[in-house]
């Protein structure tokens, strides 16, 4: 294995200079990319993540709701006993969990939109033909929520990352133009938001996955991807990757024998975003350093990696 180089603390010298060395144009990246990233962060923060939290809450409610009416239907016969009495209670009880601030339950019929305890108690009782019926209407209502809490979340997702996507095409564009001209160009930035949107949403998505995949298998194996193919969707929007299978093995080949220093790297990038956040001001300042510093990160891993024969790794 071929080690690979580079040292944070130059990284942040990097972004530093450029701050003092090239003001106007670093006053020029403070807006062109830390006033829109508090503004996609406030509107992920205050409509996307609500709206995806109440699809997905939605959905384990349903799921829940589920278990109850087939243990209903299973007790659907079910005499005046004692053990009738507990399989009520477990009834309540369930139902006291999907029960929020919000809601109804929105899986049972309309003549039980609003169901009371002792409205649920009275349909448990049902004779079982009365609630052969009830069950019908009700799992038929639940499959259909389920479906739209799915749909609904999985478009929510998709709208994140699409805004997401446009973010990273246009402000990464502009961060590479500075580390290589020292100019920024606000034009070709939006060509490249253009040109690129398709490939670099696939790149970001099949990174999302195979990182996610990772992570159920111990955590520890997301880690690893997420640090392998770090700079896939940067390689795309730099123009040196053509397609997502060459993105992910050049950046395989870029961060080959550097994942313990990008793994360093990545929780300082983590620490000072996220501590700025809390200050939105400061956040101005942070984004475009951060940015910086990735880039100078990522043109040093990428220089060494052309010095080193491929063979063929992904």
């Amino acid at each position: 294995m071929e080690h690979k180089c580079f040292s944070i603390v130059k990284a942040f010298e990097y972004s530093f200079d450029s701050l003092i060395h090239h003001f106007a144009i670093f006053v020029k990246l403070i807006f062109l990319i830390g006033i829109p990233l508090i503004l996609l962060n406030e509107i992920d923060k205050n409509y996307i993540m609500p709206r995806m939290r109440i699809a997905w809450h939605s959905i384990k409610n349903h799921v829940i709701a589920q278990d109850v009416l087939k243990k209903i239907e299973a007790k659907a016969t079910m005499p005046s006993s004692p053990e009738g009495e507990r399989f009520r209670n477990f009834v309540i009880n369930t139902l006291g969990l999907i029960h929020g601030p919000t809601s109804h339950v929105p899986w049972y019929p309309e003549e039980l939109a609003h169901p009371t305890i002792n409205q649920v108690i009275t349909v448990v009782d049902k004779p079982a033909p009365e609630k052969k019926a009830l069950y019908e209407v009700a799992q038929k209502h639940q499959a259909e929520e389920i479906g739209l809490g799915v749909f609904v979340a999985l478009l929510l997702s998709l709208l994140s990352l699409a805004l997401y996507t446009v973010f990273i095409i246009f402000s990464t564009r502009l961060t590479l133009d500075f580390h290589d001209f020292h100019t920024i160009r606000v034009d070709y930035a939006v060509q490249s938001v253009k040109r690129l949107f398709w490939l670099v949403l696939g790149t970001l998505l099949v990174y999302k996955i195979i990182v996610s995949l990772g992570i159920l298998l111990f955590i520890i194996p997301g880690i690893f991807l997420a640090l392998r193919y770090f700079f896939a969707s940067t390689l795309v929007i730099d123009e040196k990757a053509t397609s997502i299978s060459h993105a992910f093995g050049m950046s395989a080949l870029c961060t080959d024998g550097a994942k313990w220093k990008l793994f360093f790297f990545m929780v300082c990038l983590g620490a000072m975003n996220v501590f700025s956040l809390k200050l939105p001001w400061l956040h101005l300042l942070i984004a475009p350093i951060s940015a910086l510093a990735y880039i100078y990160v990522y043109k040093k891993l990428l220089s060494q990696a052309a010095e080193v024969p491929s063979h063929g790794k992904a």
